[in-house]
């Protein structure tokens, strides 16, 4: 039995997983897509440079660096309304205001990330439907 469940195979779930290496047991991720679905997926993604320095931290970030692309200059405004915002990261002192990556790419990372680990395992074609609280542990109903 695991000693932590994560819902979700996205982003969010396998970081997660990467940054509890360490400190907790056993991880099981339970995702509903299949293996590799997402790799191929090609929309895109704006990292803030938040992301890039947890993405720095897990270690993951100089394999992302030839798929990005640096954003430097963010231009907002509607159409037929009063006002605009420009912002530009030389004004910042920054090399790049966030960054833009495929969904395909990242997940591929992750992906490749977690597979290293030896202590976190991915339940693909996995659904949960229920979690029951008992004895104080949350069990994860699954179907396959």
């Amino acid at each position: 039995m695991p000693d932590c469940a994560i819902i979700g195979g996205g982003p969010v779930g396998l970081i997660f997983a990467i940054l509890s290496r360490t400190s907790i047991g056993n991880v099981q991720i339970f995702e509903s897509k299949e293996h590799d679905s997402t790799n191929q997926d090609n929309r895109a993604l704006a990292l803030s440079n938040g992301s890039r320095l947890i993405l720095e931290e897990i270690g993951v970030w100089d394999r992302l660096e030839k798929k990005i692309t640096k954003i430097k200059k963010i231009h907002t405004s509607q159409a037929g309304s009063f006002g605009r915002t420009m912002l530009d990261s030389a004004e910042f002192n920054e090399e790049s205001l966030g960054y833009i990556i495929s969904y395909g790419d990242l997940m591929a990372v992750l992906q490749e990330e977690v597979e290293c680990i030896r202590n976190v395992e991915i339940s693909y074609e996995t659904k949960v439907t229920k979690c029951i609280e008992e004895k104080s542990i949350t069990q994860p109903y699954i179907r396959n």
